[in-house]
């Protein structure tokens, strides 16, 4: 045989063992090595990336023969009163750590919104706030219900906060805001939700108060948010392979 043929079997061979760690369907390597298919591919391939994509799938295997290795050590010690107790433990920590993470989630919108429609107005609202990320935008009360609220395109506010900027390495803290559109200004004043979208902005970047507020709001989020995800990860980590902590006591 030729050293492709050689390697697309390997290769078959290889995509079998990694197949029967994880319980899937294996194919026929005879039959198979006899198929229009292999000889095709044996006309199509080049040596060396045959050689790449076995020596890629032979690293695969070494990972799912570790990871079948991992659960079934986990699964055992589970089923033990030890191991049991102990996964109890971690997945109320787990949901006692997210819920409280929510909770945290919740109290800084709830005083966003406070800070910010006493300065902009009952219809602002948070639309969305993520590491780094703020939305703030008119509530489109016609179209909003308790459960779900509705903000007018076009009218929000996008404020980015990061300590650390990956580019800089310093504080970044800016804004950016869409357009809302033309508005009326008959009679000498502006009338309708566009225009109330940009008397909040000037009232916002205006007050260098509120503006510092948000930032050392959104600072603190961060922090929040980076520490519970990190305690979080660790406790899956924990849960996913128990053994490595009693191995290490």
């Amino acid at each position: 045989m030729t050293r492709k043929e050689n390697l697309l079997i390997e290769i078959c061979r290889m995509r079998n063992r990694i197949a029967a760690v994880e319980g899937d369907e294996q194919i026929d390597v005879e039959q198979y090595s006899h198929s229009d298919r292999f000889y095709r591919e044996v006309e199509e391939s080049k040596a060396y990336r045959l050689e790449e994509q076995l020596e890629s799938l032979t690293a695969s295997y070494e990972r799912a023969v570790e990871q079948k290795r991992l659960a079934d050590a986990r699964a055992a010690y589970y089923v033990t009163p030890e191991g049991a107790a102990h996964k109890a433990r971690l997945e109320e920590a787990i949901e006692k750590k997210i819920a409280e993470w929510a909770e945290s989630d919740r109290r800084t919108v709830e005083a966003i919104e406070t800070r910010i429609r006493q300065l902009m107005g009952t219809h602002w609202g948070v639309e969305r706030l993520d590491k780094s990320y703020l939305k703030i935008g008119i509530i489109d009360a016609a179209k909003s219900t308790a459960e779900r609220r509705e903000f007018f395109f076009g009218q929000e506010i996008e404020i980015r906060y990061e300590e650390h900027n990956f580019f800089e390495g310093k504080e970044r803290f800016d804004s950016d805001c869409c357009t809302a559109g033309c508005y009326s200004m008959l009679g000498g004043h502006t009338v309708g939700k566009r225009a109330m979208f940009y008397v909040g902005v000037g009232k916002l970047y205006g007050d260098a108060e509120t503006v510092e507020w948000l930032r050392i709001a959104m600072r603190d989020y961060n922090r929040t948010f980076e520490r519970y995800g990190k305690e979080i990860d660790a406790l899956n980590t924990e849960l996913n392979n128990p053994l490595k902590r009693e191995e290490a006591q």
